[in-house]
């Protein structure tokens, strides 16, 4: 199976944006791909509002994105 990044928003209403990220996933795991979406993990136990932790997950989130088959990116179909 392909391994799909899985980009979307986290800002904001991050509560409601991750659970947004979860939707992307089931979409993305229904079309027989293995999503990986790491603002929904990395959250868990890193503080965006740190800028350490912040840049601490970028960093992971890029390594693990060059590390997948595909980039796929979500975004609020409201926001310009």
């Amino acid at each position: 199976m392909r391994l799909v990044y899985i980009s979307s928003p986290l800002r904001g209403d991050v509560e409601r944006n991750i659970q947004r990220a979860r939707g992307y996933c089931a979409y993305a795991a229904s079309c027989g791909v293995i999503p990986l979406a790491p603002h929904t993990i990395f959250t868990q136990y890193l503080d965006d509002e740190q800028p350490d932790q912040r840049e601490q997950g970028l960093a992971m989130g890029r390594d693990l994105m060059w590390r997948c088959d595909d980039l796929h990116f979500f975004r609020d179909a409201g926001r310009n």
